[in-house]
């Protein structure tokens, strides 16, 4: 029961390169049928933190650019 729990507490997490996480965004507005998505990032600086969600950006893009519905 408790990996049960666990695993509905981190069915939206996503972690990975830009690229996983892009496809888990795909994922997971598909799932919800969401209109628009919220991103978070636990990196240290402020630097990293924007070059974070500007990879996930562009990968993003890539994703949509292959079909999938754009989210803004």
């Amino acid at each position: 029961m408790e990996e049960a729990i666990a695993a509905e507490a981190m069915s939206t997490h996503l972690m990975g390169d830009p690229d996983t996480v892009a496809s888990g965004l795909l994922r997971l507005q598909q799932r919800t049928a969401a209109d628009e998505l919220m991103i978070s990032t636990r990196v240290h600086s402020f630097d990293a933190r924007i070059e974070s969600l500007t990879l996930v950006a562009q990968a993003w893009g890539t994703a949509t650019a292959r079909g999938a519905p754009s989210i803004n």
